[in-house]
């Protein structure tokens, strides 16, 4: 944040401004309640973390397979493709998603098993209700789900209209990180652990 102040007699004007892009206004943060827990409605599109400090883009195969090994944070969109960033946000690694200079805007955070264990029950056991009408369901849960794939460690992107997972906050170096996976076409939603290397899209939960 800069301020850039202009002195005339017996007055002081102030321009405050804003260059931190990682800001979200509590106001324009869009959610929804499920039960008793308020989630955000769509993924997270954010490129830098809560400090300020910026998130790399991995753009090629190979960005993406080098922050795996130096298990270090990248985000990409979906097969690298801005417009993709419209429709389903931005896709993060691990590393950027466990990163403890915050990756979830203020108020909120990056859900635990928990947390997802409790979003399944408060919702049903019915991938569509959490699905978008747009992708064939009824999406009466207005959590509004769209199936944006994932990418592998390869830095390969599948599935696209067909699957989506969501990072958890839960780790364990030999159990693998947290995730919440819808996959329409076999009408799952389950809670699995995995490799780090994944990319993956985010929902947070409020405090």
């Amino acid at each position: 944040m800069k301020r850039i102040c202009f002195l005339i007699p017996a007055l002081v004007f102030v321009i405050i401004i804003v260059t931190n892009k990682n800001i979200i206004a509590q106001d324009v943060i869009k959610s929804v309640k499920i039960g008793d827990q308020v989630w955000t409605s769509e993924n997270l599109n954010v490129e830098k973390f809560r400090n300020g400090d910026l998130i790399p883009e991995a753009k090629t195969n190979q960005e993406w397979m080098n922050a795996a090994s130096d298990r270090k944070p990248a985000w990409c969109y979906f097969e690298n493709k801005t417009e993709n960033g419209v429709k389903y946000g931005k896709m993060y690694n691990f590393w950027a998603v466990y990163d403890e200079r915050g990756l979830a805007p203020e108020g909120w955070h990056i859900p635990t098993e928990a947390e997802f264990k409790k979003l399944i029950v408060s919702a049903g056991n019915d991938l569509k209700a959490l699905m978008s009408e747009l992708e064939g369901g009824s999406n009466k849960t207005q959590f509004n789900a769209v199936m944006g794939g994932l990418r592998f460690i390869s830095g390969a992107f599948w599935y696209p209209g067909n699957y989506v997972m969501f990072w958890g906050a839960d780790a364990e170096e030999e159990k693998g990180a947290c995730r919440l996976n819808l996959d329409k076409a076999k009408n799952i939603l389950e809670i699995k652990y995995s490799t780090f290397s994944y990319g993956g899209y985010v929902r947070c939960i409020k405090d």
